[in-house]
């Protein structure tokens, strides 16, 4: 076994731009999940996602309305 004292962990650098698409991706994922139903089996098998998603779109709703014509309701 590697001493961890002795091992170099090599951290990556990401530009904004590329932060930028991973969270675009990560939220049209997001979308896709509640668009196609997935979102269902989801809430039984990991709530704690659902749980977390569900908040983040609804703070930032009229982004999601504009960026994803997503249709969000309060129900």
């Amino acid at each position: 076994m590697k001493d961890k004292k002795n091992m170099q962990v090599k951290k990556m650098k990401i530009t904004k731009e590329q932060m930028d698409y991973l969270l675009h991706k990560a939220e049209e994922h997001m979308v896709n999940i509640f668009s196609t139903g997935e979102i269902l089996s989801i809430m039984k098998e990991d709530p704690e996602l659902f749980e977390a998603s569900v908040p983040s779109i609804m703070l930032d709703r009229e982004y999601f309305q504009t960026e994803f014509d997503m249709i969000i309701g309060e129900a």
